[in-house]
């Protein structure tokens, strides 16, 4: 399947969308730590609660 984008727009596209620090990720992290839970930040999984031996990836985007 061909791209019907160029590559100069295509990856102005790509370089806008986030990896880090999204907004699904930061509400999530904000509700655990009101609730009393720590977490470390890690690259691959998004957030590791090692007291509780958990580790949690967030997929997903948040649409308003």
């Amino acid at each position: 399947m061909t791209d019907i984008i160029s590559p100069n727009i295509r990856s102005r596209m790509m370089s806008g969308i986030r990896r880090e620090n999204t907004k699904p990720e930061i509400m999530f992290r904000k509700g655990l730590y009101k609730r009393g839970y720590r977490y470390r930040l890690h690259a691959k999984p998004d957030l590791v609660l090692a007291k509780y031996n958990v580790i949690v990836f967030i997929h997903g985007i948040l649409l308003r």
